[in-house]
């Protein structure tokens, strides 16, 4: 999952040695010696400097001085973070001597080369005058108990069971307002992609108490004796004596201590706080006395630099005394002597401030009122969460109720703890939530939308549903769409011969389905003998798909090698899996996985193509075990679920479905033991860190209709649940730059949001203000990530359905940019065929979309070859299908505008042809039965009557269900 890196700091800038001399010394260890020429215009005299070098580089001495642990770093390099390392510079030369051992991966040839920047250290910063203000006592933020009755009477959901959500696997840990990159340290590294903070370092603070190590790794978890827990709302990690506990639910970060006082470091990456501001004064910090101390609370301000990050501490008692260490003037640590447990949090948020002083009453007036509001509310640590759904599908909506359990802290103030049942952030900025009208908005930003509750330990809200409907337009008699299909097919399936059934480009059941499958969004358009071509690949390669006891031999795909590719031929392709570079690997369907800090097991369908490259020497066995977590699972899982159905269709058998159904439906537990309350979906992978990937949502659309035909009532309603919860999160998503961050980040608005991620690294934003905006203030080709590869034009219409204003213009503007004609020059690279496809079907589907717009638009496309031709993604035989799908896609949608009536879902009967027939305002359909208990949905369409059918029918819900039962025949259906 690409992401973006919106880096406002110049990293060319830096100092650097130009050139370095290298000796190579007993034990392997290496020593660089260079040159660092610091400008007279620096300054006369020797002055502080920082040396940087990417973290994964371990240096033993810098200049003869042991470099010691570096771990405690918050500067960051170019997508990777740096270690630190003090040294003085003089004016103009310097020598620089650097003592390592180079790491294991280096080049055969024992060339190694790395990067070392040098930036000035924090500046000693003037002294700031003292201070003593009395504050006018505030009320704080005001939160009513619920006005609706918890129900705890609907099936439980999300948090029934114990489940690692984003908690999984690696401990990556991004949280509301902030991320835990290694144990103990806080950062916002998404403030590296605001315009105004331009800085070789993430803003955070240090949570650990002595000298303890940070650290982010398995090994040195293992190393450490590290104690995890973890549910899906909640984590506890302990390490060498210090607990840490953080909640979803909760913006506190819960700070134990065996041993030490608690303490807060590195506050020069934090800006410095000059103040701090009690519940009744505001004082300077040299000058403050904890023994004033009336409530639990203090909050640190008055920030030296842009931006202005209060930060508040909780404390169980009054200090002893606060132990100050300073760098210059700027406060760099502060100990709470004699305290043992402290919770600190960021109150305003994801909000972004300018510096704040004690001169601004509007500024103190409001930090006043949210840090006594969260001295209590923090007390009540939201440790569990169980939902409780229901689902209405007469009204499209799910309700849920959440039921939350807490850990309650107690202090020498006997400060009343306050319980809140906080509603997940993407459901509040979907804009299609429907929440309790008590609901109060805590004026706490997070990453994933405004953060509402009620007080109380229960809250309920409801969603819409996800539409579950895949639709399928008749043929039009002598229609265009029918006429362009048929171009290619012949040298499609030739191609697709010589791809036996059991070859896969991927590891995963989709990569053999999918093939067949999207060729099957026009299963009944391609002439007859292609379409029981169609039908015959597309149910023996099901078969195969979901027998769980399967094998198949993954031809092992080089990305960086196809990407190069402008076209694809079929030779090309044909002789690339079949030439000499080709590697192979036996794989299974499926393998099991077990997640180690819980426990759970479950089944896994999906193995990145590169992961699987990279390690085809792992046994079956060491797959199902390796202790690196996999990602763009969605991906594999959205893919396989979608061509399951629309293959099953195609050749009208869902047998092995149902014979099969426990396995695939132990394949698709993955998105539910991975969910995560605050983005309410799976993330990409088994650490959770993105949400969402494009092409997961076929998996949302077909699993419930896939459990419906197998007969699994629980199934589907579960299915339906999730996928409620998903298309929330995708329309928070797909808000959020354009609604929400430019508020927080006080910048014009821009679109759109690529994914919500994780800031489980030192340089992964989570979002930031790209630099690259066209004229439109839009990311270039960025709707790309909403579709990817799955091109499911369900993704689309569900926007347009339940977000029909914003939708509307979004699409406009980025099919004007992609059809720019200075795309080429200003680099729209990735999605540059894709996107306009999708674009183009979506506004084919919507009636209110002028067809000679939709058709000059199709032509600027066709012309400008931004159209998808024979793959939709690089050219791996298994992204192939037929090169006028698209088009024919297109236009058999713009055709189907005059139908009144169009195909929903059949099973245990094969279409034959559907068509409409305009001048007798018919439809007619033959089929061929293929099972026992055959069903037609047709979906009516804007109200549509039918005057009379050849086959009686019956209507429900704005549908006609046929249920045949001669052998083979044609329905007709007149209006």
């Amino acid at each position: 999952m690409p992401m973006d890196f919106s880096y406002y700091y110049d990293f060319s800038g830096e100092l650097s040695v130009k050139e370095w001399a290298k000796t190579l010394l007993p034990g392997g260890k290496s020593l660089w010696e260079g040159v660092l020429v610091l400008p007279e215009e620096k300054g006369r005299e020797s002055s502080r400097w920082v040396a940087l070098w990417p973290s994964h580089i371990v240096l033993s001495e810098i200049n003869g001085k042991n470099v010691g642990d570096v771990s405690r770093s918050l500067y960051i390099g170019n997508r990777y973070g740096r270690s630190a390392f003090p040294v003085t510079l003089v004016p103009g030369e310097n020598l620089i001597r650097v003592l390592f051992t180079p790491p294991p991966w280096r080049e055969e040839d024992g060339e190694f080369t790395f990067e070392m920047g040098f930036v000035p250290d924090f500046d000693a910063g003037n002294e700031t005058p003292s201070c003593r203000k009395t504050l006018e006592r505030t009320d704080p933020y005001c939160v009513r108990k619920g006005a609706w009755k918890e129900d705890l009477s609907g099936t439980p959901g999300a948090g029934r069971k114990m489940t690692p959500g984003r908690f999984g696997f690696a401990k990556g840990d991004g949280l509301l307002d902030y991320g835990i990159s290694s144990f103990g340290l806080v950062d916002k590294m998404y403030l590296c992609g605001h315009p105004k903070h331009p800085m070789p370092y993430r803003w955070g603070y240090c949570v650990l108490p002595g000298e303890e190590k940070t650290h982010f790794s398995p090994e040195e978890m293992e190393k450490y004796g590290d104690e995890i827990r973890v549910n899906q709302l909640s984590a506890s990690w302990r390490s060498q004596k210090v607990l840490l506990k953080y909640s979803l639910g909760s913006p506190g970060l819960y700070v134990f201590s065996e041993e030490k006082d608690v303490k807060l470091s590195l506050l020069e990456f934090a800006g410095s706080p000059q103040y701090v501001m009690t519940s009744d004064a505001v004082t300077d910090l040299k000058s403050f006395s904890p023994s004033s101390m009336k409530e639990n609370f203090l909050l640190l301000f008055g920030s030296r630099e842009f931006p202005e990050v209060p930060i508040l501490v909780l404390l169980e008692k009054k200090p002893e005394k606060l132990l100050l260490t300073w760098k210059g003037n700027r406060i760099s640590s502060i100990a709470f002597a004699g305290c043992r447990r402290m919770i600190t949090a960021t109150p305003f948020g994801l909000e972004v401030l300018d510096p704040a002083a004690p001169a601004d009453t509007e500024f103190l007036k409001e930090a006043s009122r949210r840090a006594r509001f969260w001295s209590r509310a923090l007390l009540a640590f939201p440790k569990e969460c169980t939902d409780f759904f229901h689902i209405d599908e007469k009204e499209q909506k799910c309700r849920i109720t959440q039921k939350f359990t807490y850990e309650i802290l107690t202090d020498e103030w006997g400060t009343l703890p306050l319980r809140l049942a906080p509603y997940p952030p993407a459901a509040v900025l979907s804009g299609r939530g429907e929440f309790d009208p008590n609901a109060a908005d805590l004026g706490f930003p997070t990453k994933y939308g405004p953060f509402l509750a009620v007080e109380g330990d229960s809250s309920s809200y409801t969603i819409p549903l996800m539409p579950d409907e895949i639709r399928f337009p008749l043929a039009e008699e002598k229609g265009k769409a029918s006429e362009i299909l048929k171009e290619g097919l012949k040298e499609f399936f030739d191609f697709q011969e010589h791809f036996p059934d059991n070859f896969r480009s991927y590891a995963y059941i989709g990569s053999s389905l999918e093939r067949w499958g999207f060729a099957a969004m026009l299963p009944y358009f391609p002439p007859e003998k292609y379409r029981k071509l169609l039908a015959e690949k597309a149910g023996k390669s099901l078969e195969g798909a979901c027998d769980p006891e399967s094998t198949y031999t993954c031809l092992l795909t080089e990305h960086s090698y196809l990407w190069r590719m402008e076209e694809h031929p079929h030779k090309t392709i044909l002789d690339y899996y079949y030439g000499p570079r080709m590697l192979r690997k036996e794989m299974k369907n499926f393998y099991c996985r077990r997640e180690p800090f819980t426990g759970v097991k479950y089944v896994i369908c999906y193995l990145n193509v590169g992961w699987v490259r990279q390690n085809r020497f792992l046994t079956d066995r060491e797959i199902s075990e390796s202790p690196v977590p996999y990602y763009e699972n969605d991906w594999g899982l959205g893919v396989s679920f979608y061509t399951l159905y629309t293959c099953a269709l195609a050749s009208g058998d869902f047998g092995p479905v149902r014979k099969h159904w426990d396995a695939l439906k132990k394949m698709y537990e993955y998105l539910d033991l991975y969910h995560d309350w605050a983005c309410m979906s799976a993330g990409y992978s088994e650490r959770g860190t993105v949400w969402c990937e494009g092409a997961n949502y076929g998996a949302y659309t077909a699993f419930p209709r896939l459990a419906k035909i197998a007969g699994d009532e629980e199934a589907y309603k579960y299915g339906r649940y999730l996928a409620a919860k998903e298309l929330a999160l995708r329309m928070a998503v797909y808000r959020s730059s354009q609604n929400y961050f430019c508020k927080c980040y006080k910048v014009p608005p821009f679109g759109i949001t690529k994914a919500f991620r994780e800031e489980e690294g030192p340089f992964l934003q989570f979002q930031g203000v790209p630099k690259e905006l066209d004229r439109n203030r839009l990311r270039p080709g960025q709707l790309h990530t909403y579709i990817t590869e799955g091109a499911f034009p369900e993704l689309l219409r569900h926007y347009r359905k339940l977000l029909p204003e914003e939708h509307r213009k979004i699409m406009e503007l980025y099919l004007d940019q992609m059809l720019d004609p200075e795309r080429e020059r200003n680099g729209y690279f990735w999605g540059r065929q894709l996107t306009p496809t999708m674009i183009l079907l979506d506004l084919a589907d919507d009636p209110s979309y002028p067809a000679e717009k939709l058709l000059e638009n199709f032509s600027r496309a066709e012309k400008m070859d931004s159209l998808i031709r024979q793959c939709r993604d690089i050219g791996t035989f298994s992204t192939f299908h037929p090169e006028k799908l698209y088009p024919a896609m297109i236009f058999a949608l713009l055709e189907a505008r005059r139908h009144p009536v169009l195909l929903e879902h059949w099973e245990d009967m094969q279409i034959g042809e559907a068509f409409w027939q305009e001048e007798k305002k018919r439809a007619r359909i033959r089929y061929v039965l293929t099972g026992g208990a055959p069903l037609l949905v047709c979906r009516l369409k804007n109200g549509a009557k039918v005057r009379k059918s050849s086959l009686a029918g019956e209507e429900k819900d704005g549908k006609i269900l046929f249920r045949p039962k001669e052998k083979q025949g044609i329905i007709e259906i007149e209006f």
